[in-house]
């Protein structure tokens, strides 16, 4: 339902001022010449942001594409420096005018910020860059904040969903074309982040596929083609996590049945259907390109006296081999951690294995997995704070699935659950939700289950009123 509290504005003087003023902050380094030792593509990407401030859709669409574009400047992508801007550009666009806000998620999230402030007690000044990345923090936040202010009806939810699934998509016909063309894995423009961003967008689409009658023949197409390059991907902690969502949502298409107006026989026939295809896909791709499948075969392990090479054999070794580190870093505090993102740059202090396999699988990287990083960055501490919010995230989604039947929000509560979902067993296996991409990916989610639930009590105060 449309928001008439909030109207766009284009008389307040103050923001104004301040946008006149980094304009002119510009023309002046290029006056002076300083701008000729910053990179062009900053000083480009500076030009665009101020003149996207004044439309705050398009830096939405900006915005959801640069998750598909593997890029970081002083160790941040592109979208976790571009959401820290999205609060200038709404506070430029948006009045509120007795806006009630649905805090409560926001609420869960300050306590998890508030939880690993004391880890960062144990970086000092030493990597005062580790100070710099918490920005993505503030990013968070501000999605959480303006996101369900600004499209605050399920319209624009919808629109932001599909044009996720065609991001994800164009990328996916890179990944084919590449990994037909290398016979390797490939991950196209997104980088290796796309093995979840892949099984984001196989979620939303098989969603949308299933609860919506509209457009079917394109979302079936752009299920089968996005689970044909998250095969290429060849990445099975992303292909485990897509087979249980699919599951999942397989599982609410027979409980909503009655909902969409099918029979819950037919909705059997249709999960026989949809199996059937993915089983066809992944027999095709198996027959004209069987390297494919060689990353979830089991090979014999070689002999050989180079200690390095024959863990390096197995990637449940060399995980092991970061987990073992990252435990003894949570040994040694066990209560607030060695700092929030701290561990590739300390890890060398708390590992116990040989210094072979230290430089060859630990050195520089982090503890790939969501709980094993915030127990060893963030301590007990931190980790009961991110417990805390995901509880609070889930409870929400329970409550908008009960809703969503009764007041018709029924397709956008699926997708934004499924996704959750997703993300939820994906954290089982990787940290990467924890920053980059993905941490904004579920700012995004977090921001749609606001969005939801405001739209079932906006409808159930309408249907109290008759």
């Amino acid at each position: 339902m449309n928001n008439s509290e909030i109207e766009s504005i284009g008389d307040n003087l103050s923001l104004l001022g301040m946008l006149i003023l980094v304009s002119i902050t510009l023309i002046l380094l290029f006056g002076f010449g300083i701008a000729a030792s910053i990179s062009p593509a900053i000083l480009i990407a500076a030009a665009l942001l101020l003149l996207l401030t004044w439309n705050f859709n398009a830096l939405v669409v900006l915005f959801l594409g640069f998750f598909f574009v593997e890029y970081y400047i002083y160790g941040l992508c592109l979208t976790e420096l571009l959401g820290s801007y999205f609060l200038f550009s709404f506070l430029l666009m948006y009045r509120i005018k007795n806006e009630k806000l649905n805090l409560s998620l926001v609420g869960a999230y300050c306590v998890f910020l508030v939880s690993i402030m004391p880890s960062y007690f144990n970086i000092g000044i030493q990597h005062l860059w580790l100070w710099f990345w918490s920005i993505r923090y503030f990013s968070f936040m501000t999605i959480l904040i303006t996101f369900p202010i600004a499209f605050s009806d399920l319209h624009r939810l919808k629109s932001g969903i599909n044009l996720f699934i065609i991001f994800a998509v164009i990328n996916g016909i890179s990944v084919i074309f590449w990994a037909m063309a290398s016979g390797g894995r490939e991950f196209g423009f997104s980088g290796v982040m796309y093995c979840d961003l892949v099984g984001i967008g196989i979620t939303l689409a098989l969603v949308r596929f299933l609860f919506v009658h509209k457009n079917r023949s394109f979302f079936i197409s752009a299920t089968i083609l996005l689970s044909m390059a998250s095969l290429f991907t060849q990445t099975r902690n992303s292909w485990i996590a897509i087979c249980l969502t699919i599951i999942f949502v397989l599982i609410l298409f027979v409980v909503f049945s009655g909902e969409l107006g099918n029979k819950r026989s037919n909705a059997l026939q249709w999960i026989i259907s949809a199996s059937a295809i993915f089983v066809f896909v992944a027999g095709v791709i198996y027959f004209f390109s069987p390297e494919t499948f060689t990353r979830i075969e089991n090979k014999p392990i070689q002999q050989s006296d180079d200690i390095v090479f024959v863990v390096g054999q197995s990637s449940l070794n060399t995980r092991a081999i970061i987990w073992h580190t990252a435990f003894n870093a949570f040994l040694a505090h066990p209560f607030i951690g060695i700092g929030n993102f701290n561990f590739q740059f300390v890890s060398e202090d708390y590992y116990s294995l040989s210094s072979a396999l230290y430089g060859a699988f630990v050195k520089g990287l982090n503890p790939h997995l969501v709980i094993m990083e915030l127990l060893s960055e963030t301590g007990i501490i931190g980790t009961l704070g991110y417990f805390y919010f995901m509880v609070h995230v889930w409870k929400k989604i329970i409550g908008i699935l009960k809703n969503s039947a009764i007041k018709e929000t029924l397709y956008s509560s699926v997708s934004i659950s499924a996704a959750v979902f997703y993300a939820t067993i994906s954290m089982l296996m990787t940290d990467a939700w924890l920053w980059g991409q993905l941490q904004m990916l579920l700012a995004c989610i977090v921001a749609g289950i606001i969005i939801v639930e405001n739209e079932q009590i906006a409808r159930q105060a309408l249907y109290n009123e008759f």
